[in-house]
């Protein structure tokens, strides 16, 4: 049994005068020392709302117990305290306890009892106030024996002070946070509590000063027991307060950490903790991958009982191959057979085969794949399992395998004939159903999967120059995508599969074809299947607008335009016309090419127009930039053959639109009269000015109709060439708007009767020469052969 204090051994022997007398000290003059003596440094032995005695009170009575001893008394029961009414008035004392008393287990923190009384007895003795009642005579002479014996308690307690008042009494020490936590705990609560207090603010350090404190407070609180909820717990708040996790990693991996199963609640706790820690802190993953393998060691020794727990092993399996990938290097031939362990531990068939298949040769990876797409095609049942397995792959190594096997299953489709060309395309369909639902769980590879097989079948299409071989093929594609969007949920799977041969018929059947007679052909078929289009033709739309030719883009749109589909987004299209038209405006010099571009665009625009919303500038824009490229063209060309006087060298294209007129009016005349031109060459440049005239609707003179006049009948008939009727006709039809209906009468009669006197002409010459007179006299063989 522990020795009492040395001041309650020295008050007992200044207590005892004779053996025969005895002291009776009340229980609360002794609790009331007691609880002076200890509050330092035991406020924590009181037990609230308990029956068992604490350690406080077990003091309290051993203490009674040696001065009650050492007083040669003992009482057969409990003396009542001097202000106890029971003791006053003779009730009956209360009944012994019926608890049992056990002596509390020592301490090693505490600090001796010894050291603690003596200091509080040194302050209590400098503070004369707080024993004034023990100096008043009239106050002692006026209580009773039991309160006077209390009171000579008291006096001696003092005079055992002043008596070794002048012994160098040592300070106590009041012990740490740290050295109080640094202790034994039987729980994950209050170690995760202290925990939690010792590293408040460990975020404000430095990394290494955080890593230290880190360790240190996860090793003092680290309990005897639950020692997986303790970590785990740890775990989620490092997460919470965004904490380097590194240095408690490293502890566990390198030490002899036991891991929780990953059946237990524990264990999936620390997979989805380890798998986070991944992701944010790449530098702990070499530790990480060694505490997957003890997981992976242990879940090898104890097989799942049920698909719950096959998901956590499926779990396990995807993060010890990431882990394993993500240090920079391949898989070691250990980790792979242990990976083959723990697959091999799957109740479903189609995942263990695969997944054992995989990591017996990783080589293999593309043809299981292919394999696995293969036996989903026939059974689409093994969607859950084939979604699983991929799951298990680092995404890095599907996003390679995905663009391979999307590059091998179009390369059959393209290359074969039959039914084998209807299996690889179905066998498209499956993977990049696959692929779609797989990047509907996994949110954060941000579509990537499914843009990459996409990709890789546009870059196919679009790399042979027989584009509207492959349309079948592009819209199909785009149909496949869009049929997994929530438009199409309540439509069933047989009505999607329909549309899809529709568009594998034309596929077959396609011939030579244009690119948009084949558009328009397999759009018409959609349409009348009633599914949705928007989303198909948006995805087309956006494939040709990236890869296709501006004439490709065209034909498309005139096909959505003549059907009245509408275009849900025209942003990719008018945002490539666009660069197209500043790219054209940025050059100085005027070529045909340039000028052709820039119409194709506008012929874009139109139906763009129709059948989305876009903004109306540069439409306007893109006209005017047509009239000024068209009319700097013209005048190039008239400034090449010294047409233009000096003064319209320098010209700018942005002059008024009079003057415009104007000039383009003369140059047309200056063709009629140049003589290096040929007819034919005049005519073509006149041309031109016209289209421009009338397609910026421009005021057309007379000059310039006299000038058509000349250059399209007078000179080819002055050398002896024939005119058609059909030219006549236009000509009279521009001379009636310019001239009036009279002078179109007029050149009409000289007309029929120029060309006649031509013809009659040209038989006699025939017949001059020996021609048969009965055969006609055709004017342009005549002047092939030099005869007129």
């Amino acid at each position: 049994m522990r020795r009492p204090p040395i001041a309650c051994r020295g008050a007992v022997q200044t207590l005892q005068p004779s053996p025969s007398q005895h002291i009776w000290i009340s229980d609360q003059l002794l609790s009331h020392t007691l609880h002076r003596f200890l509050r330092s440094t035991c406020p924590h032995q009181k037990r609230h709302g308990s029956h068992v005695p604490g350690p406080l009170e077990a003091r309290r009575r051993a203490a009674k117990r040696r001065m009650t001893v050492s007083a040669n008394f003992y009482p057969q029961d409990s003396f009542p305290s001097s202000f106890d009414l029971s003791a006053l008035f003779g009730f009956r004392s209360s009944s012994k306890p019926s608890w049992r008393y056990e002596p509390p287990t020592p301490r090693a923190d505490t600090e001796p009892l010894a050291t603690c009384a003596t200091d509080t007895i040194a302050k209590e003795t400098s503070n004369p106030s707080s024993s004034w009642f023990l100096t008043s005579p009239g106050l002692v002479s006026s209580l009773s024996p039991k309160a006077e014996s209390e009171i000579n308690a008291q006096q001696a307690w003092k005079a055992h002070d002043a008596s070794t008042s002048d012994v160098a009494v040592p300070k106590a020490t009041v012990p740490s946070i740290e050295t109080c936590e640094a202790m034994s705990f039987t729980g994950y609560k209050p170690a995760f509590k202290a925990f939690q207090r010792r590293v408040a603010k460990a975020h404000r350090l430095g990394q290494q000063e955080q890593d230290d404190i880190l360790k240190e407070a996860y090793q003092q609180c680290c309990p005897t027991s639950e020692v997986e909820i303790y970590t785990t717990k740890v775990f989620r708040h490092m997460l919470h307060l965004g904490l380097n996790p590194r240095a408690i990693l490293s502890h566990q991996a390198t030490s002899n950490y036991v891991v929780p199963q990953i059946q237990t609640k524990e264990g999936a706790d620390i997979l989805e903790c380890l798998e986070k820690f991944m992701h944010q802190y790449p530098g702990c993953v070499s530790d990480i991958h060694r505490i997957h393998i003890q997981l992976a060691r242990l879940a090898d020794a104890v097989g799942p009982s049920n698909p719950y727990e096959e998901k956590r092993v499926l779990k396990l399996v995807q993060q010890l191959w990431l882990s394993a990938h993500l240090q920079g290097n391949a898989c070691t031939s250990s980790t792979l057979e242990l990976l083959h362990s723990v697959a091999n531990n799957c109740n479903n068939q189609t995942r263990k085969a695969t997944l054992t298949t995989i990591f017996g040769d990783v080589t293999l990876l593309k043809t299981a794949l292919f394999n696995l797409v293969t036996d989903l095609k026939d059974e689409l049942g093994l969607m859950a399992p084939a979604m699983d397995i991929l799951s298990c792959i680092p995404y890095e190594l599907l996003l390679q395998s995905t663009q391979e096997l999307t590059s091998d299953i179009i390369k059959g489709a393209v290359r074969g004939n039959g039914h084998r060309k209807a299996e690889r395309l179905k066998s498209l369909h499956v993977w990049l159903q696959l692929l779609h639902k797989l990047n509907d769980i996994n949110t954060h590879t941000e579509r990537k999967l499914v843009d990459t097989a996409f990709t890789t079948v546009i870059e196919h299409i679009f790399s042979s120059r027989n584009l509207s071989k492959h349309t079948p093929l592009l819209l199909s594609t785009c149909l496949i995508i869009a049929s997994q969007k929530a438009a199409y949920r309540d439509i069933p799977f047989s009505k999607i599969s329909a549309s899809l041969n529709a568009c594998y018929s034309v596929f077959e059947e396609n011939g030579s074809l244009s690119f948009k007679s084949t558009a328009g052909v397999v759009m018409s078929k959609l349409v009348a299947k009633r599914l949705p289009h928007e989303f198909a033709v948006q995805m087309a739309a956006d494939a040709l607008t990236r890869h296709a030719s501006l004439n490709a883009i065209r034909d498309f749109l005139n096909v959505l335009d003549k059907r009245s589909l509408a275009l849900v987004d025209g942003t990719s299209v008018y945002s490539r016309i666009s660069r197209r038209v500043a790219i054209t405006q940025g050059s100085e010099k005027v070529t045909s090419h340039d000028n052709a571009v820039l119409y194709t665009c506008q012929q874009i625009l139109h139906p763009l127009s129709r059948i989305s919303t876009i903004p109306g500038e540069l439409e306007v824009k893109l006209e005017k930039l047509i009239a000024e490229r068209q009319f700097k063209d013209i005048v190039q060309g008239a400034e090449a053959l010294s047409l233009l006087p000096s003064e319209y060298c320098d010209l700018r294209a942005d002059i008024p639109i009079d003057e415009r007129v104007f000039l383009v009016h003369q140059i047309a005349h200056q063709y009629t009269k140049h003589p290096e031109l040929s007819q034919k060459e005049a005519w073509r440049a006149i041309y031109r000015i016209y289209q421009y005239l009338e397609k910026h609707s421009l005021p057309i003179g007379p000059l310039f109709s006299k000038a058509v006049v000349r250059a399209s009948i007078i000179r080819p008939m002055s050398e002896n060439q024939f005119v058609s009727a059909r030219r006549l006709i236009w000509v009279c039809h521009l001379v009636t708007k310019v001239e009036g209906e009279d002078v179109a009468k007029k050149i009409e009669a000289n007309f029929w009767r120029w060309r006649g006197d031509l013809i009659q002409h040209a038989k006699g010459v025939h017949n001059r020469v020996g021609g048969n007179r009965q055969d006609k006299a055709h004017v342009g063989t005549m002047k092939k052969l030099g005869l007129i």
